[in-house]
């Protein structure tokens, strides 16, 4: 017996028993959906990852090419402005190397799993600690001390608290 819905249709399939199994496949179509979108994302990221290796492959090639004369230029010119434009010139080509090498780590840090921010702990500069201030008393101070002392010195003794 058809339903009034699926007659005034013309459809053989309740709506229904329609909507029923639509709802069992929704999960395994948004998983297929965001597979497909993920794969896009990566394919994207690898063609925009050859696509600046490429350019600065080609930017690094060309200036290198130039090296040459721009110190040719220099030499005759003996003109400081000369000097420091030639200086900047190569820091440029210096910078487009270290860019080359950033993008292929930050391509290899996003496929292992990485976010590609900079947050190891390999990175984390080490320094002076200029300023510090304690607050509390000057017994609570003298406690602290005394379990680091004890710590570094390998006396595990307990420090009791008043």
């Amino acid at each position: 017996m058809m339903d009034k819905i699926s007659e005034s249709l013309g459809t053989l399939t309740p709506v229904s028993s329609v909507t029923e199994s639509k709802k069992d496949t929704l999960p395994e179509v948004i998983e297929e959906k965001t597979k497909d979108i993920a794969k896009r994302v990566i394919d994207n990221l690898s063609n925009d990852y050859e696509s600046v290796r490429e350019n600065l492959h080609k930017l690094i090639e060309e200036s290198m090419a130039i090296i040459p004369e721009v110190f040719h230029v220099v030499k005759e010119s003996q003109s400081a402005r000369m000097y420091e434009s030639a200086s900047g010139f190569i820091k440029m080509v210096s910078e487009l190397n270290k860019d080359l090498i950033g993008v292929t780590l930050d391509l290899e840090k996003r496929k292992s799993g990485g976010s590609g921010i900079k947050n190891d702990q390999s990175e984390v500069q080490q320094g002076n600690t200029t300023n510090v201030a304690f607050v509390g008393s000057s017994d609570d101070l003298f406690k602290m001390l005394s379990r680091r002392n004890a710590a570094i010195d390998g006396d595990f003794q307990e420090v009791k608290s008043d």
